[in-house]
């Protein structure tokens, strides 16, 4: 085969999903045995032992009310950017600067999303900042650590990608749709907006999610007394949330719970928001693929 067409984006995003999942199967097949036999274990020194607002402060109605006023602010800023930049918007920018706008926005939700939920917490003294895992004791380790369970995540979260997709094409007869975020990065990979989006989805965007859905949501679960619980219903609330491409909904509630098991064992926040930086990271290194290899697709 010719070495112009090995180079082929596509041939090369699925060469790198299949490394991905031949490397991560023996870390997947020992974490899997490990549950079976030791389940999820004790969480190691962390965040945990800062815990001490109570059950009866927080549990399900708490986490509904924080996950209506996160979809409340999503709706409200999503409105927002429609208005300023869509189509008859207020704001003439091009595919990839709308793009750019919309990471930067999404940001700014996260954000008040994040800080009225800590700040009502913190100020009222239900909490400190280390209850929701951001401590800077063992760092390293826990951002290791989440690294090796991202690799471990891989073949489930490839599979079940590609059975998505499969799935999609045969009962629609079209491809699965794309995010469109990552098709705007393909189409329109300008320098500046290519930095944003990599800053923002890349760094910012995990690190607030994270703090929300593991650090908030599932620690809120946690006082209901059942870590499983409350890591299996923060991951399919952020595999819903992704219900802009439904094919993602499913590998991303997989991711979630590989994240939030991360999370519990170490109790920090690095783990799981290291996890989430480095598959955004490669996600949007995938829609460049086609610009790097000196075609759109």
């Amino acid at each position: 085969m010719p070495l112009t067409e090995l180079l082929d984006p596509e041939i090369l995003a699925y060469a790198v999903s299949l490394l991905l999942a031949i490397g991560g199967l023996p870390l997947l097949v020992a974490t899997l045995r490990r549950l079976r036999t030791q389940g999820l274990g004790l969480p190691e020194t962390g965040a945990w032992p800062a815990v001490g607002w109570g059950r009866e402060q927080g549990g399900l109605l708490f986490v509904l009310i924080v996950f209506v006023l996160q979809n409340a602010l999503h709706m409200a800023f999503g409105g927002l950017t429609a208005w300023l930049t869509g189509p008859e918007g207020h704001l003439p920018l091009s595919p990839g600067g709308r793009m750019a706008t919309l990471s930067l926005v999404t940001v700014a939700h996260w954000i008040v999303a994040c800080g009225l939920v800590l700040g009502w917490l913190i100020a009222t003294g239900r909490a400190r900042a280390e209850t929701f895992g951001l401590t800077p004791r063992r760092l390293l380790r826990s951002a290791g650590r989440g690294a090796v369970l991202l690799l471990a995540a891989e073949p489930l979260i490839i599979a079940t990608l590609l059975a998505g997709a499969a799935l999609h094409a045969w009962i629609v007869e079209e491809p699965p749709p794309v995010h469109p975020v990552l098709q705007s990065l393909g189409e329109h990979p300008q320098a500046m907006h290519i930095v944003v989006l990599f800053l923002t989805a890349g760094v910012l965007i995990p690190f607030f999610e994270e703090l929300f859905f593991r650090g908030i949501l599932q620690t809120t679960l946690m006082r209901l007394g059942n870590a499983t619980a409350a890591i299996t219903i923060a991951s399919v609330l952020f595999g819903l949330v992704h219900m802009g491409v439904p094919t993602s909904v499913l590998p991303l509630t997989i991711f979630g719970w590989a994240m939030g098991y991360a999370f519990y064992r170490t109790g920090n926040l690095a783990s799981c928001v290291v996890m989430h930086s480095v598959f955004n990271l490669m996600s949007l290194s995938m829609a460049l693929l086609p610009h790097m290899a000196g075609r759109t697709p």
